[in-house]
């Protein structure tokens, strides 16, 4: 005896029915139950409605449009899935607070971390990993469920109960062995690599952070600077004044301090221009109106590890993302040649389950039917497996271009860090003081009339090229710093940072 549709219901417990709420609810009613029964046909015939199958319905929507468990999520999926919630909601949390002043003076760190929940090319690549991991669960389904309905030999058209013969089946393919964990595989490696990808966006702006915070450190430095000495060039110049009003001075000594003061104001136009691009750059990382007015700048110096370049590679293998998303590429490579292989080799089982019924007799019976392609006679398989084995060498190439151009840059930047540190002692250990010396003997020997007024501007000017370059230096030693930083990929992890405040 078939079971029926109250049985079934009753049989499968809602705590581990895998069928919806909505389809036990009908298969419970009473009024499904009368709606199956038969009814009188012409010519003392019985005709039972498309809608009779109550054991068609309880077998085959257990068996086959039961939503299917999920085979196991692949390693790691958890953890990341954890790490990106919780980034959406730093992002959606970020959202509702809008925005909020910084802290003084700027701490570039502080700056990234904001940013990564604010600026927009960090969101949109925290998206396409989210996108990727909801990706591996659609791998991990079944194809859809098919429905067919087949009636024969219409004698009257279009009602159905004349028909000699109704059928109705349900169908569903069931990719066989592991197949589908293959596949999502391959797909959670696609979402490890977006995943790469994103860190890389954030080392960016964390790079960014630090170079736009030293353009701005040394721009507002170097405006003090001129107004520095826009000041001394008006002290000189009434120096001068007063002399040429004893006659000890001409009048053209006046006029060279004059022209020294707007040389300067003239200089401090440019810094000025600096000075905001470098804001624009700090508020556009944090997704603000690009002239929101910012605090002093905080700017790392020196103190920096001794490590060697071969240490700094080690370093870089596992931490620069570019290296970290090769590798992903790459196991998704082999992933996906995996779930080629399997293609080829393993058929895909088709199941139906019907019901046929002649609605003027008895003779209704089930019908079951199993269906499995061949793959193994596919020239078109063959062709799969040999574009996903040179798919696999495509990527393990670049993991090894990757892996090379890394070793350049962190040869050049280290190279570049050198060169800045050099030139950062040259200017505060010998040309600083010595120009400093330069003016103070120039000034004294002028007012007590032992030299001219030219070698004065002379000095003057040659402190104020040195103390602008100085600057300029300890702003590009940053700037060095930040790039070795992002070629290695281990922020704050391969040398102490000094902060120096000015």
């Amino acid at each position: 005896m078939l079971p029926t549709p109250v049985s079934v219901a009753r049989y499968v417990a809602p705590g581990h029915c895998l069928l919806p709420a909505e389809t036990r609810e009908v298969l419970r009613s009473n009024s499904f139950s009368r709606s199956i029964r038969a009814r009188p046909g012409p010519k003392g015939t019985t005709v039972r409605p498309i809608r009779f199958a109550s054991s068609l319905v309880s077998i085959s929507l257990l068996l086959l449009a039961a939503r299917p468990l999920a085979a196991g999520l692949p390693a790691g999926y958890a953890e990341l899935d954890t790490r990106v919630r919780d980034a959406l909601a730093a992002v959606e949390a970020a959202s509702r607070a809008g925005a909020e002043p910084l802290a003084s003076p700027l701490d570039p760190r502080l700056i990234a971390r904001t940013a990564a929940a604010k600026n927009p090319e960090a969101i949109e690549a925290l998206t396409r990993v989210r996108k990727g991991l909801i990706a591996v669960r659609k791998e991990l389904g079944l194809p859809d469920v098919s429905v067919s309905v087949e009636a024969s030999d219409f004698t009257r058209v279009p009602e159905f109960d004349s028909a000699q013969g109704n059928m109705l089946a349900l169908s569903r393919v069931f990719p066989l062995g592991d197949k589908l964990s293959r596949r999502a595989q391959a797909v959670f490696h696609g979402a490890r690599r977006a995943f790469h990808e994103y860190e890389a966006v954030l080392q960016d702006m964390l790079r960014d952070a630090r170079v736009a915070a030293a353009e701005l450190y040394s721009s507002r430095r170097q405006l003090q600077i001129l107004d520095e000495n826009i000041a001394l060039s008006m002290q000189l110049a009434e120096v001068a004044r007063v002399r040429y009003a004893t006659g000890l001075a001409i009048q053209q000594d006046v006029l060279k301090a004059q022209v020294e003061a707007a040389r300067y104001e003239n200089e401090r136009l440019a810094m000025e221009r600096m000075e905001g691009v470098a804001r624009a750059m700090l508020n556009q990382l944090l997704a603000r109106p690009g002239d929101t007015p910012l605090p002093p700048a905080a700017v790392p110096a020196t103190a920096r590890s001794s490590a060697t370049a071969a240490e700094l590679e080690a370093i870089a293998q596992g931490s620069r993302p570019e290296i970290l998303a090769a590798a992903a590429a790459l196991a998704q490579a082999e992933a996906e040649l995996g779930a080629t292989t399997a293609d080829r080799s393993r058929p895909d089982l088709e199941g139906q389950v019907g019901y046929m019924e002649n609605p003027r007799g008895d003779s209704s019976a089930w019908q079951a039917m199993v269906k499995i392609n061949m793959p193994w006679f596919s020239a078109r398989r063959d062709s799969e497996v040999a574009e996903a084995v040179a798919g696999k060498e495509g990527e393990r190439r670049r993991l090894d271009a990757v892996r090379n151009r890394t070793s350049f840059l962190i040869h050049e930047a280290l190279l570049r860090v050198s060169e800045a540190e050099r030139s950062v002692s040259l200017f505060a250990e010998r040309l600083l003081p010595q120009a400093r010396q330069t003016l103070d003997s120039a000034r004294a020997n002028y007012e007590t009339n032992q030299t001219d007024f030219l070698t004065v501007v002379d000095a003057q000017r040659s402190l104020e090229e040195s103390s602008m370059a100085h600057v300029r230096a300890v702003a590009d030693l940053a700037r060095r710093l930040a790039e070795l930083e992002r070629a290695v990929g281990a922020p704050g992890g391969v040398w102490a940072v000094q902060e120096v405040r000015r």
